[in-house]
């Protein structure tokens, strides 16, 4: 019989302590209210989902809001995150940059590759990637971080990503996950 008395008194507790504030500002909000505003946000971003890509869309969306991850649509139709915009400004087409990544599937959050299991960064120039990439990375300069939510046609497409040796690496009409991060611009365009 004390346990059921306690139980009021504990659910008092909790829900008397959401929104209490510390000499160094507010405490984070609760997971029900950044759940909400995520999803107010992303819920206009929904879209028929007759076909593969509104299917993706909403999946991107859906798994966004899950993870509590505040993603913008991008008009190219990626999704994106910057966690550190860096310093300087951001990169530009054919600019020379180097980065860390990890690409992941949406649908099974397998790891598909890792540029920091590899010991390097990932060495090319802004234009010559997937086209998420190329637009993408023009939002960060030297040190920035983001994360993306790619739809296949931005990504791999119909085709998907085959080794030199023939092995599969991606699949077709996949949907990734790519964390990028500590941006290197190694030599910036020339102006044309």
């Amino acid at each position: 019989m004390p346990k059921i008395k306690l139980l009021p008194i504990f659910i008092f507790l909790v829900l008397a302590s959401c929104g209490q504030t510390t000499e160094s500002g507010p405490v984070a909000k609760p997971a029900g209210e950044q759940r909400a505003a995520i999803e107010a946000r992303l819920i206009n971003e929904l879209s028929p989902d007759g076909d593969r890509a509104g299917r993706q869309r909403n999946a991107i969306i859906n798994y966004a809001i899950d993870e509590l991850w505040d993603l913008k649509a991008a008009p190219e139709g990626y999704f994106y995150e910057i966690l550190d915009p860096g310093n300087d400004a951001p990169a530009m087409m054919w600019d020379a940059v180097k980065i860390h990544y990890q690409g992941r599937f949406l649908d099974s959050g397998e790891v598909f590759d890792n540029s920091r299991s590899r010991g390097e960064k990932l060495a090319f120039k802004i234009g010559q990637m997937i086209p998420a990439w190329n637009a993408a990375l023009q939002k960060i300069g030297p040190g920035g971080r983001m994360r993306l939510i790619v739809p296949s046609e931005l990504a791999y497409g119909a085709d998907g990503l085959v080794s030199a040796k023939g092995d599969t690496i991606v699949g077709a009409h996949r949907a990734l996950i790519f964390e990028l991060d500590g941006l290197e611009i190694v030599e910036r365009r020339e102006d044309f």
